[in-house]
C-alpha cells in the first residue's frame, strides 16, 4: 500500500465512524407509535404522544406498558425474573422491550400511514 492509499482509506473510516454516530446515537429517528407484539402477532398500537397505561395480557401472564412523555417503559410484570421492568425506557424508532417469558414485544415504530394504522388500532 502507498501512502496515498492509506490516506484514503482512513478518511473513508472517518467519515463512516461519524455518520454513523450523527444518524444513529445524536439524531436517532424520533418514533410515532409503540407497537405490541404478543406471540409474533401485532395486538395493539399506541401512539407515543399520548400519556397511557396499557395491560398486556397474553396466555403466559401479563405486562403493563406506560407511555408517558413519548417514552415507554414495562412498569409491571407477571413474569418471574421481571427483567423486562428493568430495560430503559424507550422513544426511537427501531427500540424495543421484550418480555422472554410472557412472550411479548413493544416496538417502537416511525410515522406511519393513517390508513395503515386503521387495521391493528383499537
Amino acid at each position: 500500500m502507498k501512502k496515498n492509499d492509506i490516506i484514503l482509506l482512513a478518511t473513508i473510516l472517518a467519515v463512516s465512524f461519524v455518520a454513523f454516530i450523527l444518524f444513529n446515537i445524536l439524531l436517532p429517528q424520533q418514533g410515532a407509535y409503540v407497537e405490541i407484539v404478543v406471540k409474533g402477532e401485532v395486538v395493539k398500537s399506541l401512539p407515543l404522544d399520548e400519556n397511557t397505561q396499557y395491560m398486556i395480557v397474553s396466555e403466559k401472564g401479563y405486562n403493563v406498558l406506560d407511555i408517558n412523555n413519548r417514552e415507554a417503559k414495562i412498569t409491571d410484570a407477571s413474569c418471574p425474573d421481571k427483567l423486562c421492568m428493568h430495560q430503559k425506557s424507550i422513544k426511537s424508532s427501531d427500540e424495543s422491550l421484550i418480555c422472554l417469558p410472557n412472550e411479548v414485544v413493544v416496538r417502537v415504530v416511525g410515522e406511519t400511514d393513517a390508513s395503515e394504522l386503521d387495521g391493528i388500532a383499537d
